[in-house]
């Protein structure tokens, strides 16, 4: 993955650093990390709730699909330290070639998001209760 410098000329950083950094308790690198993926991994939860059959495209919806994502992100602070030891936490990216290694970061916060959206429609959740609702 290619580094790049943000807005206010820190560092280069990547997904992967920040998701280091938000492991050792970083918030500012937390709310970097935020920044950086919360777009693309709010479109894999609208992806998999769509492909469940919830489709979220009003402004109901909408604040489900926030909802979702305040979920991820707290799962993302929690679990963090398991991405920075390799700990793969039973997300579909264990299936790497060196158990090891870190996953790629990208497919690991894919694997999150997933993870919550099947979890919370699994669950009892406000926002479970809201998808099974929905669909």
């Amino acid at each position: 993955m290619t580094e790049q410098r943000h807005d206010d000329g820190a560092c280069p950083t990547s997904i992967d650093s920040l998701l280091r950094a938000t492991a050792r308790g970083d918030e500012a690198a937390f709310g970097r990390l935020y920044d950086r993926s919360v777009r693309l991994v709010l479109g894999e939860a609208v992806r998999r709730c769509t492909s469940r059959g919830v489709a979220i495209d009003d402004c109901a919806d909408r604040v489900l699909a926030e909802d979702l994502v305040v979920s991820i992100y707290l799962d993302v602070w929690a679990r963090a330290g398991q991405y920075a030891a390799g700990d793969h936490g039973g997300l579909r990216s264990a299936g790497r070639p060196s158990a090891s290694a870190r996953p790629d970061p990208w497919r690991w916060l894919f694997d999150l998001a997933a993870a919550r959206v099947e979890a919370d429609l699994a669950s009892g959740s406000t926002a479970g209760t809201r998808l099974r609702e929905a669909s």
